[in-house]
């Protein structure tokens, strides 16, 4: 009578059932009741011959997974009675799998619900790039290593993708001259001195370093004056960053403003 409806349903439409006294005599009715469904109350209860009486049934609200089909008597006096079968059944949402290559966030979900992904953190020489899919997809920011989307009504595979980090010393091509870092060494144990070399022997007014994880988060930052950093191997709120490739990114300035950017690869092994 009432169909089929997913968990978490809105109540169906009540319906009207009328009850005749076919008889020839007065018939008193008792107010039918029932287990999965609400029944509203007779709209009369003494019934002379030929007269009706109605009341209401609604499935109840929240009922779990599962068939709901009942019947429901309908009893008066002098053994006057009818039966009324009702049904209902309530199905399981329907989930799809999120399948997720490189990175956590794997399950099954409902069609419409935010899905979150992180990726894996990069192998050594690695970044991570962006998030792609062939199963339409959309991110909110593909080039987040951690990000979300709306579930489609389908199974759907994510993959997290990386690339190299970049590793460049610059020139000023148009002098012709180097410029560049010096590094205290490629492979620290307790910290990175970095040092800016401007080209023509321009003076370095400062210099601002920040150093990106393999998965291209922001760990250290500082800006100092003269043509140095240093980095005590911590992040920025003073806790040791773990052993790994760390890509720093520098911007150096000299006295007249002029900004010189620069990057190089530092390991940090313990």
């Amino acid at each position: 009578v009432f169909g089929s409806l997913e968990e978490g349903y809105t109540q169906p439409v009540a319906q009207t059932v009328t009850v005749g006294n076919v008889g020839t005599g007065t018939v008193t009715l008792t107010q039918p009741i029932a287990t999965n469904y609400t029944l509203g109350a007779l709209s009369a209860t003494t019934l002379a011959s030929g007269a009706t009486a109605t009341f209401s049934v609604q499935p109840k609200a929240n009922l779990a997974v599962g068939d709901y089909s009942e019947t429901i008597s309908i009893s008066g006096s002098n053994g006057a009675s009818v039966q009324l079968s009702v049904s209902f059944s309530v199905s399981a949402t329907p989930v799809f799998a999120v399948t997720v290559i490189n990175g956590s966030g794997s399950s099954s979900y409902e069609a419409g619900v935010t899905v979150t992904v992180t990726a894996n953190p990069a192998s050594a020489g690695k970044v991570f790039d962006k998030w792609t899919s062939s199963d339409g997809v959309v991110f909110n920011d593909a080039t987040s290593s951690t990000t979300t989307f709306v579930m489609l009504s389908k199974a759907v595979t994510v993959t997290a993708t990386y690339k190299d980090v970049e590793v460049s010393v610059i020139r000023d091509k148009s002098k012709n001259e180097h410029s560049g870092i010096r590094l205290s060494n490629n492979i620290v144990s307790d910290k990175a001195v970095i040092t800016v070399d401007l080209p023509n022997n321009e003076r370095v007014s400062q210099v601002k370093a920040v150093v990106y994880d393999n998965v291209g988060n922001v760990v250290f930052e500082r800006t100092e004056r003269g043509n140095s950093v240093t980095w005590n191997l911590t992040n920025n709120a003073g806790r040791n960053v773990a052993n790994g490739s760390y890509l720093v990114v520098v911007e150096a300035k000299n006295t007249n403003g002029k900004s010189y950017p620069y990057t190089a690869k530092v390991g940090v092994r313990r």
